[in-house]
């Protein structure tokens, strides 16, 4: 049996049908895969910003009880010391280095000046982003892996000039009073902790290619004094901040103060409200039992908000008339509208983090 023509043709057109249909679907299904990965890779790129931020903030203020002890020297009794230690500079006994967290609202903490520099505005969003810096000091063991001398880089921060003495182990110069050993052995825990800044902020724009499209965007940035110094004329790139993660647009963070009663009271942490950093710098001291916290010293709690976005391909789809897309900024819970010809999605995310640290503890 044969087949007519116009069979052939006729079976040939159904044929041609059906493949067109599939690739259609096979091409809305891809799409609509891409989108998802896309979506969820910036999901997932907020996530870990938290997450990054939140390990350091978990540490801020911290100085180790205990200290296993070097070899030839250490010091006699555990004294109480007083942070900073004497002898640092000027330039670490004041502002950003006093406590275990500072904040610049709407700029970027300069280590090369120790002040705030403005930002400019991120069109479309409403406010510039935050940038914050977080010291701590580490707690390390001998002959092991472990520690957390390294910064926000990966960088030592023992290679800070603040920490030229503290790092030492071996070999006790008697000229000091007390004491300092003058040899470094790195198999052995540091003569003292070792101090440690990280400073979180935001990268200015960059051009990437995704999909062999170009993406401009910020990426969430970090500037530690292991590479970069944390003081003025530690290096020429001291106020170089490293790109830690692409795809951050907005990085705001207020600061929980806690109303810290006065004498014959209980001590209470819980903050009675969130300020920006412009705020807490305008609060008063308090003095607690002997004991003054400055404004900086009173921040019991950080709230971090980072903006993602998608990078790559139309993530979303063109808005119907009159019912054009929006999404919560880092600002408060209004609803914002997207830019004009703007493709991409943009989510927030927050988090609280507790403060469980002190810069003056027993050593």
């Amino acid at each position: 049996l044969g087949f007519s023509l116009i069979e052939l043709m006729v079976s040939m057109a159904i044929t041609l049908v059906i493949v067109v249909a599939a690739s259609l679907v096979f091409l809305n299904v891809r799409e609509a895969d891409n989108v998802q990965s896309k979506t969820s890779d910036s999901l997932e790129t907020g996530v870990f910003a938290l997450q990054v931020v939140g390990r350091d903030l978990a540490q801020a203020g911290s100085y180790p009880v205990v200290m296993p002890p070097t070899t030839q020297y250490f010091p006699t009794g555990r004294w109480l010391e007083f942070y900073p230690p004497t002898g640092w500079s000027t330039e670490l006994s004041t502002g950003a280095y006093l406590s275990g967290i500072f904040g610049c609202d709407g700029g970027t903490f300069s280590s090369i000046t120790g002040a705030c520099t403005a930002s400019t505005a991120m069109t479309p969003y409403r406010s510039a982003p935050d940038s914050m810096v977080i010291n701590y000091f580490s707690i390390e063991a001998a002959n092991t892996p472990n520690g957390n001398r390294k910064d926000c880089t990966g960088s030592d921060a023992g290679k800070d000039s603040v920490n030229a003495s503290r790092k030492l182990n071996t070999v006790p110069d008697t000229s000091k009073s007390p004491p300092e050993p003058t040899v470094e052995d790195k198999d052995l825990p540091p003569y003292r902790p070792v101090f440690v800044s990280n400073r979180y902020g935001l990268s200015a724009v960059q051009s990437i290619e995704v999909d062999k499209q170009a993406v401009s965007t910020r990426s969430l940035a970090c500037n530690g004094n292991g590479m970069n110094g944390s003081k003025p004329g530690d290096a020429a790139t001291a106020n170089t901040y490293q790109p830690l993660l692409l795809g951050i647009e907005d990085f705001q963070i207020t600061y929980g103060v806690s109303p810290i009663a006065g004498a014959g009271t209980a001590m209470n942490l819980a903050p009675d409200r969130f300020y920006t950093a412009t705020e807490v710098g305008t609060l008063a001291a308090v003095t607690f039992d002997g004991v003054n916290y400055s404004p900086w010293d009173r921040v019991t709690a950080v709230r971090v908000c980072v903006m993602t976005r998608t990078l790559g391909g139309a993530t979303r789809l063109q808005d119907k008339t009159g019912a054009a897309s929006t999404y919560l900024d880092c600002t408060d819970d209004t609803a914002q509208s997207y830019a004009a010809g703007a493709n991409f999605i943009l989510k927030r995310h927050v988090q609280t983090f507790a403060l469980r640290g002190r810069l003056t503890q027993t050593y």
